[in-house]
């Protein structure tokens, strides 16, 4: 999210804000919002980056968090790489439900992981950026959209979008 602010930027980041603490609730972890300035990316070392395409918004969303957050918040025994690859699917999910009660309509890319010795906090932090400081340590957050249309967020009361986790059968 590049862009000035407007009304519509400030509800996507605040859909993003509310998703990433959501989805890491869900799986046991605790957040709260970093100390500004504080380096909490010392540790960074995986980034799972997922895409998303729409008639109105596209871009990427980006994770990028430490190995220890990565164990912790794993509900099974497997690798790093696989489940930050899973966990940015799931986030993106969250975020398209959100979308999709706001009227916009997404559709996701498969997610891509890169690991690094200390990838650089300074590279991710931008204005829009969410960075929370966890039980398991730091993550970083970012949205990275344009609009490909004009891009209107209200919320529709009367849009039927399941919870996450719901099973929908048709």
């Amino acid at each position: 999210m590049t862009s000035p602010a407007t009304p519509e930027r400030t509800t996507l980041k605040e859909i993003v804000r509310t998703a990433t603490v959501g989805a890491l609730s869900a799986y046991g972890v605790s957040s709260h919002p970093a100390q500004p300035g504080s380096d909490l990316g010392a540790e960074l070392a995986f980034a799972g980056i997922i895409g998303f395409t729409g008639a109105s918004l596209r871009g990427t969303l980006l994770i990028t968090t430490t190995g220890s957050m990565l164990d912790r918040s794993n509900p099974i025994t497997g690798s790093a790489r696989d489940w930050i690859a899973e966990f940015a699917n799931q986030l993106l999910g969250r975020i398209k439900n959100q979308l999709l009660r706001h009227g916009v309509e997404i559709y996701m890319t498969t997610p891509l992981v890169l690991r690094g010795q200390h990838l650089s906090p300074e590279s991710l932090r931008t204005v829009d950026s969410i960075e929370l400081d966890t039980n398991g340590g730091p993550i970083f957050v970012s949205l990275e959209s344009e609009t490909t249309g004009e891009l209107v967020l209200e919320r529709d009361p009367q849009a039927f979008v399941g919870s996450e986790g719901d099973a929908i059968l048709f």
